[in-house]
């Protein structure tokens, strides 16, 4: 367990401010693939009791996943107990992953955990890998707050959008040339990603290394090329 204990205590010096271990074997896999397994209650409870015990601030949250449901030595019975266990061991938030979520489930695992535990805090992974629009009645994020989830996210969100609009300017680009490249000036000319430096703060770095390095100031005076007013750059010893 002094994995565990070096890891929320090297996370809190980091200023993470909730930190989830799983209940997963080791090598771990995505819980919506298979193949997936856990460890036996003892370890995956001992787990949790060290991480809360080496917590160094109240305002750190530790939340507990459980992969019983769907994993090689799991089910369903296995999922409700597993979140009553580590809710014992201390844990602020008890997240069960489900490899296929659907309302019922969401439903059903919230009102009987909630029936031996009351005040239980869950979490929700509403993941982008499922097709939540085309099911008849799909899970809200109120509902799921009403239920109790009170930490709801949506994992691989960032990857799906960029991957989708990756490949579509891509496509457009190879099929229509340079208009390609208009066609998506347009939407980000004026747009808060239009500058790649300013998201990459290359702005800051410059007025680092102008504050430091006099030489280095000089070549950016006279040349050409990217260069912000270094005035309002921000200048800390922690860096």
């Amino acid at each position: 367990m002094h994995n565990v204990r070096r890891t929320v205590r090297e996370y809190e010096k980091a200023g993470v401010a909730a930190i989830h271990i799983e209940d997963q074997e080791t090598p771990k896999r995505c819980g919506h693939i298979a193949g997936k397994d856990i460890v036996s209650r003892e370890k995956a409870v001992a787990r949790f009791e060290a991480a809360v015990n080496a917590r160094q601030s109240e305002d750190t949250i530790i939340i507990a996943r459980t992969d019983a449901y769907g994993s090689a030595s799991g089910d369903w019975e296995e999922h409700l107990e597993r979140g009553r266990l580590y809710a014992d061991a201390g844990v602020d938030i008890v997240w069960p992953e489900m490899p296929d979520p659907s309302r019922e489930d969401a439903v059903e695992y919230a009102e009987t955990i909630h029936e031996t535990h009351p005040d239980l805090r869950l979490a929700f992974n509403y993941s982008s890998s499922f097709a939540w629009s085309e099911e008849e009645d799909p899970l809200t994020f109120q509902e799921l707050g009403d239920l109790g989830y009170e930490y709801i996210f949506i994992t691989l969100f960032a990857l799906h959008s960029g991957a989708y609009h990756v490949y579509e300017d891509m496509q457009n680009l190879a099929e229509n040339d340079e208009q390609g490249q208009f066609d998506l000036e347009d939407r980000y000319l004026g747009h808060p990603t239009e500058s790649h430096h300013e998201l990459s703060q290359v702005p800051r770095y410059q007025g680092i290394e102008a504050q430091f390095d006099r030489e280095a100031a000089r070549r950016m005076e006279e040349s050409e090329g990217f260069s912000e007013d270094q005035e309002d750059a921000v200048i800390s010893t922690d860096d």
